[in-house]
């Protein structure tokens, strides 16, 4: 755990300037709501048949949401706007949600954790490649290093049989 915590310290360096406690704040609930996210999508992916969880919760968030969205379309969303917003639902949600699901129901919560925490490390070296922004390499040690702690603490907890 005090690797990750170097890690992650070395990434952000709030040191370096001043704490926004709004957006720590934000990013901790986040935090805690993905860990609940991956805790409830196994729990329901292996309750329910197929993809029926997937289905529920899906509509039921474009129910909650839909009345934060009326607004704009009731203002004139453009051919070229709802193409994308479609292909938005598809790639958004739709598609990693399922793999998630599908992914929950053959391997460990542990272990799909660990995966998790290793997205931002390649959403970023995937961009680091299209500027902005610029992946220095300390950064991308910093974040080696945080990925490589979570892989560790995980094998830890669950060592193979």
């Amino acid at each position: 755990m005090r690797q990750v915590l170097a890690g992650v310290l070395g990434l952000t360096q709030p040191w370096t300037g001043h704490l926004n406690v709004a957006g720590a704040g934000f990013a901790l609930a986040s935090a805690g709501s993905w860990g609940a996210y991956i805790l409830l999508t196994q729990r329901v992916g292996a309750q329910l048949d197929g993809l029926q969880g997937l289905a529920l919760s899906l509509s039921t968030a474009a129910l909650v949401t839909a009345p934060f969205g009326a607004l704009a379309v009731m203002r004139g969303v453009t051919p070229v706007v709802a193409a994308q917003g479609l292909g938005l639902a598809v790639l958004v949600p739709l598609l990693p949600f399922t793999l998630e699901m599908l992914a929950l129901r053959r391997i460990p919560v542990a272990a799909f954790g660990t995966l998790m925490a290793l997205e931002p490390a390649i959403a970023t070296t995937r961009n680091a490649s299209h500027p902005p922004p610029r992946l220095g390499t300390a950064a991308a040690a910093r974040m080696c290093h945080v990925a490589r702690a979570v892989a560790r603490m995980t094998s830890l907890r669950h060592p193979r049989a």
